[in-house]
């Protein structure tokens, strides 16, 4: 007779569930808290940087070096150039460009990395000649 422990969550003492009464937010926050908190961090930095004349090397945090983000917000809204288009629209263009080549790029190492494998699993020879330099070109 197989006699395999079984676990469940629940057995386990641990929950999938919150626990009733606790909001669901104390399990997991919710992005708007995330972004509120690392928005408060920036400029928190921001201002005691500025406040206190604080310097890490040669990085000094000022106007020019540490923007407010809304002014980094406001710019994606504005022109990239005199009479060219947004500014986010020329990000997002070069965004999707980026992503077609990874993809691409994902593609191809896959599929020469499959014909490899395969060349390798029906050949001994070249597995004994070639695994030693594919296992070390894995360490670091």
């Amino acid at each position: 007779m197989d006699q395999t422990c079984q676990l469940s969550p629940s057995s386990a003492g641990v929950s999938a569930r919150p626990r009733h009464g606790a909001p669901s937010w104390a399990v997991s926050p919710p992005p708007v808290g995330v972004f509120a908190a690392l928005w408060a961090l920036w400029e928190g930095f921001k201002w005691i940087g500025e406040a206190t004349g604080f310097r890490l090397g040669v990085f000094e945090v000022n106007d020019r070096t540490l923007l407010h983000l809304h002014d980094i917000i406001g710019q994606l809204f504005e022109p990239s150039r005199r009479n060219g288009p947004l500014l986010i629209e020329v990000l997002w263009d070069a965004m999707l460009f980026t992503a077609k080549e990874a993809a691409v790029g994902f593609v191809l190492g896959a599929m020469i990395g499959f014909a490899i494998g395969i060349v390798l699993a029906h050949s001994r020879l070249l597995q004994r000649g070639f695994l030693p330099y594919i296992v070390a070109s894995q360490r670091s």
